[in-house]
């Protein structure tokens, strides 16, 4: 698959397919934590395309909350 993905998805699965995405064991999932509506991504280093990266993780400051 090339080019750029969009995946909606639940905390445990968006850590599974990170920790698997970097190469370590899926167990190694348990360290990273995910919040609702966060946001992740993953990507591949631009001078090394075949070592994957974790460009963004669990980033919530994209929304704010409005003023009561």
């Amino acid at each position: 698959m090339q080019g750029t993905v969009a995946l909606f998805s639940y905390g445990q699965f968006g850590a599974a397919l990170a920790v698997r995405w970097i190469g370590l064991a899926l167990v190694e999932g348990q360290h990273f934590t995910l919040h609702p509506a966060s946001i992740s991504m993953l990507g591949c280093d631009a001078h090394h395309p075949d070592q994957r990266t974790i460009e963004l993780w669990n980033e919530c400051c994209h929304y704010h909350r409005k003023p009561l």
